[in-house]
């Protein structure tokens, strides 16, 4: 844990899971790691707090960036969920996380929880293209966004088939996606290539 850098307020809230079975281990994992969060969500609803979200900044993000500010440890709320990335999550972990958002919502009027609650692998920077997947295939994003918080895109299973770009396909369709992606929020640039860390 570190001071938040003078007159910087959170500006999202980042959502990851934990891996690790119970608040127990996840902290053992997180302190070997030199890692922290602010928030954990355990699977019965309880909620622990481990650093102020308004002066802390907690370490969970690394190399990141939204909306084109760097440094997403400086100016975002993270919250880890006790989840091992497979398992549905129970309705008394989302019903708590719904109450904290409400809470951020309430202390923080300037924050826009539609738009930037996000998942840890929307935030993180890998070149590479191995992509953090927090916050996992099995969060409820359409539960959230119909309670108001974040947001959620119906796919036809049609649409999920139709292959629109392959990878290291070239030209302006790619520089349109990228310039979207780079508006909504990502870390993307506009290189008219379809890479890795595009996908």
């Amino acid at each position: 844990m570190a001071p938040r850098p003078e007159g910087v307020k959170p500006t999202c809230v980042v959502i990851t899971y934990s891996v690790s079975k119970d608040i127990k281990a996840t902290r053992e994992v997180l302190d070997e790691r030199g890692a922290s969060v602010h928030y954990i969500i355990d699977k019965d609803g309880a909620q622990k707090e481990y650093h102020n979200d308004l002066t802390d900044q907690a370490f969970y993000a690394g190399k990141s960036s939204w909306k084109g500010e760097v440094g997403v440890n400086k100016f975002g709320i993270g919250v880890m969920l006790i989840n091992d990335a497979k398992s549905d999550l129970p309705e008394e972990q989302i019903g708590k996380l719904k109450e904290f958002l409400k809470d951020v919502a309430e202390r923080y009027p300037d924050l826009d929880l539609k738009h930037d609650l996000v998942g840890l692998g929307a935030v993180t920077v890998n070149r590479e293209g191995n992509a953090h997947i927090a916050s996992g295939s099995k969060f409820p994003w359409k539960e959230l966004a119909e309670a108001g918080f974040g947001r959620y895109f119906e796919t036809t299973q049609e649409q999920k088939s139709e292959v629109l770009l392959s990878l290291d396909s070239t030209g302006e369709k790619v520089n349109t996606l990228q310039e979207n992606l780079k508006e909504y929020g990502y870390g993307v640039e506009s290189t008219s290539t379809f890479d890795q860390f595009t996908q």
